[in-house]
């Protein structure tokens, strides 16, 4: 029930981004899939995990690690290898590693215990043309929050670099067709889909290439080992459930070596479910800094109480 509203919620904030629905696999039915008759297999795992970790929920329930912000005994979530039960279990890959000599890892707790997979998500090698399956917008189309990115971008495109985060590859997909379309700025991307030789080659050419002056970056693959220094503007194209996610993505632009002022461009649409998703992460925010004075970690929420926060929310 948690996950089923989750999904089509971000149905919601995809409109945002686009302006319109789209036939983009990632909200497309996921987790009806996932819940579907049929075996449990990684792809369907995949696909769950990934909503979990959007809203903060991929969290280990043996040493309540959070996946998405590294906290806890938890290893990095691109490197890390959690398994994730149908019932949305997650146990992570420390927690794995630790029970590996003859003591059993426990189960999901679920009478029978409900089957498990392996959820990678370490970058996958891929070989398609940087201009393969982009998809193609007409002008008058463009939703108003990327007409504006690609305003600002045309306009800083000469004195700063820039670096665009998203959750969704779709939306990065529709950017990198607009920059193609209507503008002349080189930019470079980095996502899940590629491998670590052509991921470090992308950041190379941001870094040192002074004429690649964007960056297109699954904000999932911003975090530990990146060096984007030579940015000094970041665009958040949407509010996440989990604002750790966006704290991580941020720095490593303000990483060492960083000597310029970073200007973080944040993209809410007036009067829409963003503005929610922006209240829901003042709430993760305060339940944080509770934790500080409480025995309780801020990861121990129940399923129940981030069900409340979805009610709060309307």
């Amino acid at each position: 029930m948690y996950l089923n509203a989750l999904e089509w919620l971000n149905e919601l904030r995809l409109i945002c981004n686009h302006g319109l629905m789209h036939p983009g696999k990632e909200w497309q039915g996921v987790l009806q899939k996932a819940s579907s008759a049929g075996p449990w297999n990684k792809t369907k795992a995949k696909q769950a995990f990934a909503t979990l970790v959007d809203a903060g929920s991929a969290i280990c329930k043996l040493c309540q690690a959070n996946m998405a912000t590294g906290t806890g005994e938890a290893d990095s979530l691109e490197h890390s290898k959690p398994s994730l039960s149908r019932c949305m279990t997650v146990i992570c890959s420390s927690c794995i590693q630790n029970r590996l000599n003859g003591e059993q890892v426990p189960g999901c707790g679920c009478n029978p215990a409900c089957p498990k997979a392996e959820v990678s998500w370490a970058p996958e090698t891929s070989n398609r043309p940087a201009e393969a399956g982009l998809p193609t917008i007409e002008e008058k189309k463009v939703s108003t929050k990327l007409r504006t990115l690609l305003q600002d971008l045309k306009q800083h495109e000469k004195a700063e670099k820039s670096v665009v985060f998203s959750f969704w590859t779709y939306t990065l997909d529709i950017i990198e067709s607009l920059l193609r379309q209507h503008t002349s700025i080189p930019y470079a991307r980095i996502d899940g889909n590629l491998s670590g030789a052509r991921r470090e080659q992308a950041i190379q050419r941001f870094q040192t290439d002074d004429s690649v002056r964007v960056i297109l970056v699954s904000i999932t693959c911003g975090g530990t080992g990146l060096d984007l220094t030579a940015a000094s503007r970041a665009y958040l194209l949407e509010p996440q459930w989990n604002p750790m996610i966006e704290e991580q993505a941020l720095s490593p632009i303000h990483r060492l070596g960083q000597t310029k002022e970073v200007n973080t461009i944040r993209y809410r649409v007036r009067n829409s479910f963003e503005e929610k998703v922006a209240m829901i992460q003042d709430m993760k925010r305060d339940i944080a800094a509770g934790a500080f004075s409480s025995d309780l970690p801020a990861s121990g929420l129940s399923k129940s109480s981030r069900l409340q926060e979805f009610r709060d929310a309307f």
